[in-house]
């Protein structure tokens, strides 16, 4: 009889190893879900100002609109070029939209989506042409697609 009761005590734990290790695997195939950094929207809105004082700053190889790269890709309409640099220089679970803002009217040049949750705005202020432009980064924590 003890020997029974031995060979049922370890087929239990035997079994109770292997549920054990199966719901460890189970549970190992589920992926987390992706975090949002450790950005403060204050921090965001500095990664925004620095991505375009960076591109305001770099030389255009001509030398023509101010010597500025962001100046011409605004003056140009190269929203591909802009947007290909901002997405380089900006974390990927960071979406945006630009804006082009005068002393009259503010319009949209780039629209990625309606931001969800809070949002950090970062400025630039350019000259071209004689007149003085606000490009606006409007910046929200959402994976972006593109």
């Amino acid at each position: 009889m003890n020997q029974q009761n031995a060979q049922v005590h370890v087929i239990e734990m035997i079994s109770a190893v292997i549920l054990f290790i199966g719901v460890l695997l189970f549970v190992s195939s589920f992926s987390a879900p992706p975090q949002e950094p450790g950005y403060s929207l204050t921090q965001l809105k500095t990664l925004g100002d620095d991505s375009l004082r960076a591109l305001d700053n770099i030389p255009t190889n001509d030398g023509l609109y101010h010597n500025s790269t962001l100046v011409k890709y605004i003056a140009k309409n190269d929203i591909t070029n802009l947007t290909k640099f901002l997405n380089l220089s900006l974390p990927e679970t960071v979406s945006y939209n630009i804006y082009l803002k005068t002393i009259s009217e503010r319009s949209s040049i780039y629209y990625m989506g309606t931001p969800t949750g809070e949002t950090a705005v970062a400025h630039r202020i350019i000259v071209y042409d004689g007149n003085a432009y606000d490009v606006e980064l409007l910046m929200w924590y959402e994976p972006r697609l593109s």
